[in-house]
């Protein structure tokens, strides 16, 4: 799970960094097992711990706790 926060706040600075992108509608998605890290990064990007807004975020099937779905056995 750390590597992929690690991974998905690189993908964030890449795309902040693009002329290209319009940071302020930046939208995050996460699908089955990414969805705790989306949410994750969504959460950090809302206290401010990361430099780059978030404008939406999408979970399409996900699984909000990792820990929960190894408890679960799924």
């Amino acid at each position: 799970e750390p590597g992929m926060i690690a991974a998905g706040r690189a993908v964030l600075a890449m795309l902040a960094d693009r002329p290209d992108v319009d940071r302020a509608r930046l939208v995050l998605y996460g699908h089955s097992l990414g969805g705790a890290p989306t949410f994750e990064l969504a959460l950090r990007a809302r206290r401010g711990e990361i430099d780059v807004p978030v404008a939406a975020v999408v979970g399409e099937n996900v699984w909000c706790s990792m820990q929960e779905m190894i408890t679960d056995g799924a």
